[in-house]
């Protein structure tokens, strides 16, 4: 709160969120962090990038996707951050996989048809 600068304010929670990842990375439910990040108000799509961002960093090689996707199907996600997490993650494995169309149509095969639209398979 005391961050005045809106890119300084960003950046702090995105890296804070993505190091708590490294520590919580092997739980199976995310849904306090879902619900911590709706308590930032405008931030929330900024923590909510920040917990993707940390599982991706931190998930195991070759499928560090999986988690980020697994966190971003909880029920306790509404619509709108759902959907705002799926096109998160595929911008975001776009750059790690970027001579691996293959495997980005793999993981894109994985996720329900209305998110397909953001794995930007070429």
């Amino acid at each position: 709160e005391r961050i005045k600068d809106r890119e300084l304010k960003e950046l702090v929670v995105r890296v804070a969120l993505g190091a708590m990842m490294q520590r919580d990375v092997a739980q199976n439910d995310l849904t306090n962090y879902i619900e911590g990040c709706r308590m930032l108000g405008d931030l929330k799509e900024t923590c909510l990038d920040g917990v993707v961002w940390g599982l991706l960093y931190h998930g195991p090689p070759e499928n560090e996707y999986v988690k980020a996707l697994r966190f971003c199907e909880s029920e306790a996600l509404g619509l709108q951050e759902e959907d705002f997490c799926y096109k998160d993650t595929f911008s975001r494995i776009t750059m790690s996989y970027p001579y691996a169309q293959e495997k980005i149509e793999e993981i894109c095969n994985g996720v329900p048809e209305q998110y397909r639209k953001y794995c930007n398979i070429k």
